[in-house]
C-alpha cells in the first residue's frame, strides 16, 4: 500500500458511508472577545493559532509537567490527534495517510484516502473520524456509490464546493457537494456542521488578533483562522462537510473597536444578535449555501 500526503476528494458509499478526502485543519487557541485592533506586535514569523506551552509564567521549566489530561481521556483538555490512520507532522502541518486504489466502472484507476465514516466501530479500527451526519449526504449527486470487489477494492460509479472557496482554501473543487442540503446545521436529517468565516477581521502579520478572508488574501498567516461548530470529542454534531456561513463586521463595531479574532460558535452569534456582525453588506447572518469537505485531523486543546 503507497501513502501520500496530498489530498484527494471522492466519497464512496457501501454499508456506511465513507468520507475519503482530507487535509489538515487546526483550531485556533482562546483570545479575548473585545480586544482592539492594534496590539503590541509580535514577530511576524510566530504563529498565535497555536496555544503557549504550561511553562509559560511558571518557575520550572516545560520538562516538569506531566502529559496532558487528553492523554488519558480524549475528552479532557489537551492536544490529541483526532485522524489516528496516519502520521501527523504539526510542524510541517501535514498528514500521510495510506492511499488506497480502486477503479471506476470502466476500468480507469483512480486513488483516494480515508478520513470519516457513519460506523463507530469501523472508525476505532482504522482509525478514522465518525460523522453519523454523514447519513444525510447521499442525496442528488453529493455522493458517489462503490461497489466492493473480491479483492478488497472498490469500484466507483462514473460521475465534487465552490470555485472561490476552493481557491481561498487550496483545496480541491468538487462541485456535486452543492446538493448537500445547506442551513439546518444540527436539526434532523441535516448532514452539514458549520464553519464560521469573518470577511473583515483585524489585519496584520504581526497582530495577535489576525483574522479573516482579507488577512489572508494578504498573506499575513497561515489561512483565514476560521471556527468551527463543533468537532469529535468535543461535540457529537461533527461532520466533515462545513455549511459556510459567513460574516462581516459592521462599521460601528470597527469604529467602537469591538472588532477582535473570534474563537467560538456562540460568541459569534451573539454578536450577530447583537448586530455587531452580518452577513456581508449588511445582509442577513446564515449559510450562503457553500460546502466545504474538510477533516479534522489535530485538536489543539
Amino acid at each position: 500500500m503507497s501513502r501520500l500526503t496530498r489530498p484527494f476528494n471522492t466519497t464512496t458509499r457501501g454499508p456506511i458511508i465513507l468520507a475519503v478526502f482530507a487535509f489538515v485543519l487546526f483550531l485556533s487557541g482562546s483570545f479575548s472577545a473585545f480586544a482592539q485592533d492594534t496590539a503590541t506586535p509580535v514577530p511576524a514569523t510566530a504563529d498565535t493559532s497555536q496555544p503557549a506551552p504550561p511553562s509559560i509564567g511558571a518557575d520550572i521549566p516545560l520538562t516538569y509537567f506531566g502529559p496532558a489530561p487528553s492523554s488519558l481521556d480524549p475528552e479532557l483538555v489537551g492536544p490529541h490527534q483526532l485522524l489516528r490512520s496516519g502520521t501527523l507532522d504539526p510542524t510541517a502541518g501535514t498528514i500521510t495517510l495510506p492511499l488506497y486504489r480502486g477503479r471506476l466502472e470502466d476500468g480507469r484507476a483512480v486513488w483516494y484516502v480515508l478520513t470519516d465514516t457513519t460506523d463507530q466501530g469501523n472508525a476505532d479500527a482504522l482509525g478514522l473520524n465518525s460523522s453519523a451526519k454523514l447519513t444525510s449526504a447521499a442525496v442528488g449527486q453529493a455522493i458517489r456509490t462503490a461497489t466492493p470487489e473480491k479483492d478488497a477494492t472498490l469500484t466507483f460509479e462514473a460521475g465534487a464546493a465552490d470555485e472561490g472557496v476552493a481557491t481561498l482554501e487550496g483545496a480541491t473543487l468538487a462541485p456535486a457537494l452543492r446538493d448537500v442540503t445547506v442551513g439546518h446545521d444540527d436539526s434532523a436529517f441535516s448532514a452539514v456542521e458549520r464553519i464560521f468565516v469573518t470577511i473583515n477581521g483585524p489585519t496584520g502579520a504581526g497582530n495577535p488578533q489576525r483574522q479573516g478572508l482579507n488577512s489572508a488574501l494578504l498573506g499575513e498567516g497561515r489561512g483565514p483562522l476560521n471556527v468551527l461548530g463543533g468537532i469529535p470529542t468535543v461535540a457529537t454534531d461533527y461532520s466533515p462537510l462545513w455549511d459556510v456561513n459567513l460574516g462581516e463586521w459592521t462599521q460601528e463595531a470597527v469604529d467602537k473597536g469591538y472588532r477582535s479574532r473570534v474563537t467560538e460558535e456562540f460568541q459569534i452569534l451573539g454578536l450577530v444578535q447583537q448586530g455587531w456582525i452580518t452577513g456581508p453588506g449588511g445582509t442577513p447572518y446564515g449559510s450562503i449555501g457553500v460546502v466545504v469537505n474538510c477533516p479534522i485531523v489535530w485538536r489543539f486543546l
